[in-house]
C-alpha cells in the first residue's frame, strides 16, 4: 500500500512539512503489521455474523499471520509483532492450544486411515503412534 503519494497531498493541502522517506516506510510497515489485527477485530466485532465459534479460529489465524511476519524482511515492526504475538500467546494460550490439539488429533485420524498402521488399532494408541514414528 502505497501511503506517500497521499500524505503528501494532505501535507501540501494543510502547509506542513512533508514526511521522511524512512517516516513513510515505518508507517507502511506498520500498516502492513496492523492490517490482520484489525481485519480480526472488525470480525470479531460484527453484530450480526460473529458466533462464539468463530473467536478461537480467528484469533488462531491472526496469531499465524503474525507469525509468518516475522520470516519477513521487517526493518521497523518487528518488536511490534513479537509483542502482539506474545500479547495473544499470554492472553488465549491455553484455549489456542485446543486448536492445536485438535488439529494433531485430526492428523492422526488421518494418519491411522489413510497409512498401515490401522491394524495396530485393536492393540492400543501408544502402538499406533509408535507404528507412524517408524514409517
Amino acid at each position: 500500500m502505497e501511503i506517500g503519494p497521499k500524505l503528501s497531498d494532505v501535507c501540501q493541502a494543510t502547509g506542513t512539512l512533508k514526511f521522511k522517506q524512512a517516516e513513510l516506510e515505518c508507517l507502511e510497515e506498520y500498516i502492513t503489521v496492523m492490517q490482520p489485527v484489525a481485519v480480526t477485530l472488525d470480525k470479531l466485532q460484527q453484530q450480526n455474523d460473529t458466533f462464539f465459534g468463530h473467536v478461537l479460529p480467528t484469533l488462531y489465524t491472526v496469531q499465524m499471520k503474525l507469525k509468518a511476519m516475522l520470516h519477513k524482511p521487517l526493518k521497523y515492526s518487528e518488536p511490534l509483532v513479537m509483542a502482539l504475538l506474545l500479547g495473544t500467546q499470554n492472553r488465549f494460550n491455553k484455549e489456542l492450544s485446543f486448536i492445536v490439539l485438535y488439529q494433531t488429533r485430526l492428523w492422526l485420524q488421518f494418519l491411522i486411515r489413510t497409512s498401515s498402521c490401522a491394524g495396530y488399532l485393536k492393540i492400543g494408541r501408544s502402538s499406533v503412534v509408535t507404528c507412524l514414528l517408524m514409517q
